[in-house]
């Protein structure tokens, strides 16, 4: 199987940054993370599908992924999702 050539395009830079943006949040999740959660296959799955929704799929916006994102997140977190800001606000206090 033959990699796709990395030939320094805008669309390949915007790629590599939406990767590098979601590797960040992912090793963010994983180090404010106990070792518990660590174990946890519902925390894991989450990780894993948040590395797997870097992109929009077609005909969606970011705007879609990242709703998906934070709703799953909440979820986990067992939070009714009202919107982002109220997600980071409960996410936060949970971490208190």
């Amino acid at each position: 199987m033959k990699m796709p050539e990395y030939k320094n395009s805008k669309a390949q830079k915007r790629a590599v940054e939406n990767d590098r943006r979601t590797a960040d949040i992912i090793r963010t999740f994983w180090a404010a993370s106990s070792q518990k959660d660590k174990n946890n296959p519902e925390f894991l799955a989450f990780l894993m599908q948040c590395g797997w929704c870097n992109r929009a799929p077609q005909g969606r916006t970011k705007e879609t992924t990242r709703r998906w994102r934070n709703v799953t997140l909440a979820r986990y977190f067992g939070i009714k999702y009202l919107g982002p800001e109220e997600l980071a606000l409960s996410v936060r206090a949970l971490c208190l």
